[in-house]
């Protein structure tokens, strides 16, 4: 998914289409400096939703193996985005207790396979969005985006319309579909 794609979309949310005709989106005017600011405003707009997505619905997973000597590690080894330790599995993939102490992580000896959620990494108008799991749409982060520029230019009435329809597809998309057993009918 692009972000250039994810922009337009929002940007015809808006009904802001001279941003669209703008070299940045490959029209063939040059953007001028407020038209410049709106599309800087709308790519930090994208950043604050996918961090609020990353935070509240979908996380985005990452795993790393760890070789532990002395039974802890520091959180620094996984890296500098780190956002919560989900679990800690050995070779056999049994999960073992860990315990957070500062930037220690405690836990037992071994070769161990860590699960962990992380921030995405900020993203500009040439970046490509790969790690939302499948279930976040295009139309949704359009949706958000909207949301957030609307507020920040305070134009709030607009902004909760746009709210109401994110916060919905967004409870729609991170819904747990199963199976649906009716218990078997007996005869009397």
């Amino acid at each position: 998914m692009e972000v250039k794609s994810v922009l337009k979309q929002t940007i015809t949310l808006l009904q802001k289409d001279e941003l669209l005709e703008t070299t940045v989106f490959d029209g063939t005017v040059t953007p001028s400096t407020s038209e410049q600011k709106d599309i800087d405003l709308l790519v930090f707009c994208l950043n604050n939703v996918l961090n609020m997505v990353a935070t509240e619905y979908v996380p985005i997973l990452e795993e790393k193996e760890i070789v532990t000597l002395s039974g802890s590690f520091l959180t620094s080894v996984i890296g500098s985005n780190l956002l919560e330790i989900k679990k800690i599995e050995d070779e056999s993939g049994l999960s073992h207790n860990f315990k957070l102490v500062g930037n220690n992580v405690e836990t037992d000896k071994g070769i161990l396979t860590v699960t962990y959620s992380v921030l995405p990494e900020k993203i500009d108008i040439t970046s490509t969005l790969s790690n939302l799991n499948g279930k976040i749409s295009e139309r949704i982060l359009s949706y958000g985006t909207a949301t957030e520029f609307l507020f920040v230019t305070s134009e709030f009435n607009e902004a909760a319309i746009w709210e109401n329809r994110f916060k919905s597809s967004l409870e729609t998309a991170c819904r747990k579909t199963s199976e649906i057993k009716m218990p078997r009918r007996r005869w009397l």
